[in-house]
């Protein structure tokens, strides 16, 4: 519990620093209560994130990864079916590969938002917080 105290009493003066582009973006929010202020906050990150995940990934190699894993199914299927146990097992081990390769080109984008997601999260515990007397 001290290593969390003394965490948390050394990273203070650093994100209150941090909180001031938040003040400045996102500040305009206290004004519609708690409720809304989280509600409006956390639409708006949402729509963040969605946006650059879709900007910031290569939209043409997700698609083409897609479309190959569909053609890849079908043949498997169909190997299945004409009993080529061989030819499915194979169609199988390269469909894992392009899942793989999309999963870590769809997931790089998102793991580039955690941190001013974090951010966003934590400005709105300490400013939009209700405390009671």
């Amino acid at each position: 519990m001290d290593t969390i105290m003394w965490l948390l009493f050394k990273i203070d003066p650093v994100m209150q620093v941090l909180y001031i582009p938040c003040d400045w973006v996102l500040g305009w929010t206290e004004r519609f209560g708690t409720i809304w202020s989280i509600v409006i906050v956390g639409t708006l990150t949402g729509v963040g994130v969605n946006l650059f995940q879709k900007f910031c990934s290569d939209q043409k190699l997700l698609g083409k990864c897609k479309s190959n894993m569909d053609q890849l199914k079908e043949r498997m299927s169909a190997a299945k079916k004409a009993g080529d146990d061989e030819a499915a097992a194979r169609f199988g081990r390269v469909c894992g590969r392009i899942s793989g390769k999309y999963m870590l080109k769809s997931l790089l984008p998102a793991l580039w938002t955690i941190p001013p997601v974090v951010l966003v999260v934590m400005w709105a515990a300490s400013r939009l917080a209700f405390q009671p007397i």
